[in-house]
Order: structure tokens, then C-alpha cells, then sequence
């Protein structure tokens, strides 16, 4: 065997090996792709999650003509069943609140471009303690997918760690994908957010009197919601 033959075995076999480590790593760091972007999400491994409602309450949907921001419901015949679906889904399933719908663990909410403004004043109306807690990357959000349908509806929870133990909590549900506007189908993000907001501006049923607490089954595994 010539001296190039043994060279040429040795460099297939780093390579092969480089190719088995960034697999490993791949694996280990949960990397996903997203519209040809890889992210990078880090598995919680070793702590149990736990899933609560935010103050221990059902939040209250808001209204905010100037961000054209609303999470109120319409009368109940006028829900699609795609929503209807998705609420069902919420509330008889903590996994949707626990984990995103590929399965990774929640990804930080970015206080960054050009609806960080709008992030911060949504968050601060729900609560003006939790804006610390956004620029810490402790408020977090999860998409519901459906069976017809993936991506409009998300889920936006604190983040808290005690010990072993991972608390999520749910502060409120972005129905119509209004917190932090994206485009789509070639059209821009703030066209995408017009629209989605003239079509459910005259909404007016607050999500607490659609749902009550005790129609969130998986509460009844907590031992504070007593």
C-alpha cells in the first residue's frame, strides 16, 4: 500500500468521524430548521416541568387600538373550528403549554427589531413585573398546532426555575398571532397584522368568561390550585 493510499484512509476516516461528532452534537443541542434557518434549542434535562396559570388566575383577553393588538373572542357560534380546536387543545393538554409543537423546549421571546417597543408595552399591560423577566429571556413562548392548522395560535408563559423543578406559567394567549407580527405568503408583517386586526377588532368576549379555571384538566394535577 502506497504512502498517498494510507493518507487517503486516514483523512476519509476523520471525516467520517467529524461527520459522527457533528451529529451527536445535533442530537444533543436539539437543532432544528425553520424556513432554511437552523436554531439551536437547549433540552431542559433533569428537572420536571410544571405548568400553572399565571397569578393562579384565567387571563384577561386586551384590547390596544394604537397596536392594533386584541386577544378578545368572538360569540360563540361565530369561533372557527380551528380556534375552537386549538382551546380544547390548551386547556385539556399541559404538554402545548410545556413544550413547542416540535417538541423542543420553549424559545425565549427576542426583545429586539422593530416590535420591541410593542412587545414591551403588551407585556407590561398584563403586568409591569414581568418586563424584567422579558429582558432576562424568562417570558417564553410555544405555537398550538392543530390538526388543520400551525402557527397562529401561540402561547406566551413565564419561565421560572426552583431547584429541580421548571415552572411554566401561563400569562395569555395570542389568538390571531397579533404579539409579535410576522409576514406571510409575500406579504409584509405589518399588512399581515392589519388585516388579521380588522378582522377581529369587534370581538368583545373576554377569554375568562369563555374559560373558566376549572375547565383547565391538567390544573387538577397541581396541589395549588386548591
Amino acid at each position: 500500500m502506497s504512502k498517498q493510499d494510507i493518507e487517503n484512509i486516514l483523512l476519509s476516516k476523520n471525516k467520517s468521524s467529524s461527520f459522527d461528532a457533528s451529529n451527536k452534537n445535533e442530537k444533543l443541542l436539539g437543532v432544528s430548521k425553520d424556513n432554511e434557518k437552523q436554531s439551536i434549542v437547549l433540552k431542559t434535562k433533569g428537572s420536571d416541568k410544571e405548568c400553572q396559570l399565571y397569578k393562579n388566575e384565567v387571563f384577561r383577553s386586551k384590547k390596544m387600538n394604537h397596536l392594533k393588538f386584541t386577544n378578545f373572542l368572538p360569540e360563540n357560534y361565530m369561533i372557527t373550528p380551528d380556534l375552537r380546536e386549538a382551546i380544547n387543545l390548551i386547556t385539556e393538554n399541559e404538554k402545548f403549554l410545556c413544550e413547542n409543537w416540535d417538541r423542543h423546549d420553549l424559545p425565549a421571546v427576542q426583545v429586539s427589531g422593530k416590535y420591541k417597543e410593542r412587545i414591551k408595552e403588551i407585556i407590561r399591560e398584563y403586568d409591569e413585573d414581568l418586563v424584567d423577566a422579558l429582558f432576562e429571556g424568562r417570558i417564553r413562548k410555544s405555537t398550538v398546532s392543530t390538526e388543520h392548522q400551525k402557527g397562529k395560535v401561540r402561547l406566551i408563559s413565564l419561565y421560572t426555575k426552583e431547584k429541580n423543578k421548571t415552572i411554566i406559567s401561563l400569562i395569555f394567549i395570542d389568538f390571531y398571532h397579533l404579539f409579535i407580527p410576522s409576514g406571510n405568503l409575500g406579504k409584509p408583517s405589518e399588512r399581515v397584522m392589519e388585516e388579521n386586526y380588522n378582522n377581529q377588532k369587534n370581538n368583545d368576549v373576554c377569554f375568562s368568561k369563555y374559560v373558566k379555571k376549572e375547565s383547565f384538566k391538567w390544573l387538577a394535577k397541581s396541589p395549588d390550585t386548591n
